[in-house]
């Protein structure tokens, strides 16, 4: 994106930018989050291939998020609590 760091884009993004980014986030994941929607998904396909009569869907084998918010997911909870 040209940016070093996405800190740097704090200075360059309006608030309408930054929340089309978190609404493109939730309908294309990427990073980690994406990562274990792929595991799971891929972990759903050999269950069904191989269990019969599992009725799991993908969702059932994401990780449970008990972790507490990041700074960067607090900030972003705040934008979009603000809009």
């Amino acid at each position: 994106m040209g940016s070093p760091h996405p800190d740097y884009l704090l200075e360059q993004l309006n608030k309408r930018q930054v929340y089309e980014w978190l609404e493109y986030s939730k309908l294309h994941p990427f990073g980690q989050e994406r990562d274990e929607f792929i595991n799971a998904l891929m972990t759903w396909h050999m269950i069904q291939t191989w269990v019969e009569g599992d009725e799991r869907e993908p969702k059932d084998l994401l990780p449970k998020d008990d972790r507490p918010l990041t700074e960067a997911e607090t900030i972003a909870n705040e934008i979009l609590e603000s809009l």
